[in-house]
């Protein structure tokens, strides 16, 4: 779909642009670009039409209240449908789950002509938007009756048009909202400048938008949860809720056949967990892949209390990453791990400014770490993190 498909209500067909970019750079924010799908452009669009529609409310509202004014509600809506809904127009705070987004928008940070000499101080869009980009990583590009988003990524450029487009980006009748991809900077101007009508003045402007995350201040309607999801093609993901999707095994550490007492073994779960990432991606994950993890998991315990003996008493000690074999076995494959020192350590759940608490930790740990390991008393996890590279 675009942003003018049916379902959209006729007063706001055609004039989402710049809310649906606000979503779609929320979105980039919040989610791995990497894992997007058909979908999500979709659930981008309708969040998009909220975002409208909700600023649209608000407009009405403020023009029902001006008594001075006095309009009719008819004479309300006409001059609502005159409104050109730009970057000044729109709200910039919505929720997308339990999550608020804020926009923290500053307009016109870069100005020029479409297709200014080099020559000239003036800037063409091709210079203006690669020196916006060399210290800026989003921002909504606008020029005549266009209106996208922007972004980069690690070596990667991306712009999503809620108009009709064809895969490659290129405007058709019969096409949908896009997010595409590109290595070359030029390429994606170039895609925007075929785009653009003959009509209009040849100015552009590039503003920056940066999106904070903060809790939202309200409970999130269930229609506001999307919960549709096409699953992938070839793992075993089930979406929980926009931005969270669990694979579940057949067995966990407590069945039965391993015979354990609850939670025994996995510290060397998690290491195995780890050295699974490298040998199979994360988002091809199935269900075989997990019960895997657990029982060569189980066998990498077994093997540490043979190397362990006597030092060591499951029975009353429990076993941490450090305890764990460093050379193990993943089928005929060899595998070592080597583990840094503690990184961060605190509280899982305190406030005190000078504890870290399991969110604040998370978030240090990953500023300059990709994957890691967190051990309480009674539980070891993994963590790791994917960045947005082109697949």
């Amino acid at each position: 779909m675009s942003y003018i498909h049916e379902i959209f209500p006729d007063h706001n067909r055609g004039k989402q642009s710049v809310a649906m970019c606000y979503t779609a750079l929320a979105y980039v924010k919040r989610f791995a670009v990497s894992k997007f799908k058909n979908v999500t452009v979709d659930v981008i669009l309708k969040y998009g039409d909220r975002l409208h529609a909700a600023t649209r409310r608000i407009e009405y509202n403020k023009l029902k209240r001006n008594k001075e004014l006095g309009l009719t509600d008819q004479e309300i809506e006409e001059r609502l449908n005159k409104i050109d809904w730009g970057i000044y127009d729109v709200a910039t705070a919505f929720c997308i789950g339990v999550d608020q987004m804020q926009a923290e928008v500053s307009p016109d940070i870069i100005k020029g002509e479409l297709y200014a000499n080099e020559s000239q101080e003036i800037l063409d869009v091709k210079r203006g938007l690669t020196s916006y980009l060399d210290e800026n990583r989003s921002g909504i590009l606008t020029a005549k009756d266009l209106t996208v988003a922007v972004w980069r990524g690690a070596n990667v450029y991306f712009m999503f048009d809620p108009n009709s487009r064809v895969p490659n980006g290129v405007q058709c009748v019969n096409g949908e909202a896009c997010i595409t991809r590109y290595l070359n900077l030029n390429v994606l101007v170039d895609v925007f400048l075929k785009n653009l009508s003959k009509r209009g003045k040849n100015s552009f402007k590039i503003h920056k938008v940066k999106i904070r995350i903060v809790p939202c201040p309200r409970e999130p309607k269930s229609e506001e949860i999307e919960r549709t999801e096409v699953r992938p093609k070839y793992n075993g993901y089930n979406m929980v809720m926009p931005g969270k999707s669990i694979l579940r095994g057949t067995m966990s550490q407590d069945d039965p056949v391993f015979g354990r007492e609850r939670n025994a073994q996995c510290a060397a779960v998690a290491i195995v967990a780890l050295t699974m990432t490298l040998i199979h991606k994360a988002s091809i994950w199935t269900k075989p892949i997990i019960d895997e993890i657990l029982v060569i998991g189980d066998e990498l315990y077994i093997a540490t209390l043979d190397t362990l003996g006597f030092q060591f008493n499951p029975w009353e000690q429990g076993m941490t990453v450090y305890l764990v074999n460093k050379d193990y076995k993943m089928g005929t494959l060899k595998a070592n791990c080597e583990l840094r020192t503690m990184d961060q350590r605190g509280i899982i759940d305190i406030k005190h400014p000078k504890v870290l608490n399991l969110r604040q930790g998370i978030e240090n740990f990953f500023q300059e770490n990709t994957y890691g390991v967190i051990e309480t008393e009674v539980l070891t996890v993994v963590i790791w993190e994917k960045e947005d590279q082109p697949t």
